[in-house]
């Protein structure tokens, strides 16, 4: 009789786990969070951005570019400085459960004290309820798993806003800084 209560302790708490883990961890909750989706026109998929491949100014306006230089699948984004605005790009999406983490992979090549970043607000009732960020200050040649804590403040979601930002310095000759991203997911 006490191992039969025991088993069924155990497979309680193992269906309990499972479930919590099928919430965050399993699956990808971000919308081409992979990076694997871009549009005939370039455009990154479900994110909004300041890129432009087809605009036609005297200066670079491709700066979220679909590259095949990915960590996970056929493409990553890069963000490039164009010498006039650094280049970003957002994803805002449903969320029912509060992720611990944001993770996902990263490399840049950065121009002196230079700066990206990836950042992460969770919304309830469109107000900011909680947060994390990670800041790139120096160059990455291979790419790198970050764990972005999100803050812990409320237990209750309905939204969350992914944003990505790449350098805003030139180098010497044009060497810009560029920043990969790709496979983020919500642990």
């Amino acid at each position: 009789m006490k191992a039969r209560k025991n088993i069924i302790i155990l497979i309680v708490f193992i269906a309990i786990a499972g479930c919590t883990k099928d919430r965050i961890g399993q699956s990808n909750l971000i919308p081409n969070g992979d990076f694997e989706s871009w549009s005939e026109n370039l455009l990154l998929a479900n994110w909004e951005s300041n890129s432009c491949p087809f605009c036609d100014p005297p200066f670079e306006t491709y700066i979220v570019q679909k590259d095949s230089s990915a960590y996970h699948g056929k493409f990553a984004a890069k963000f490039i400085y164009n010498n006039i605005y650094a280049a970003w790009a957002e994803n805002k999406f449903s969320l029912s459960a509060h992720p611990l983490f944001l993770g996902g992979y990263v490399k840049c090549n950065l121009y002196g004290t230079d700066t990206v970043s990836v950042r992460i607000k969770l919304y309830m009732n469109k107000e900011v309820v909680d947060s994390g960020e990670w800041l790139g200050t120096s160059s990455i040649a291979d790419y790198q798993h970050i764990d972005i804590p999100i803050s812990q403040h409320s237990s209750q979601v309905d939204s969350a806003l992914i944003r990505i930002t790449g350098g805003h310095r030139t180098g010497p000759a044009g060497k810009n800084t560029e920043f990969w991203v790709d496979y983020l997911n919500l642990e």
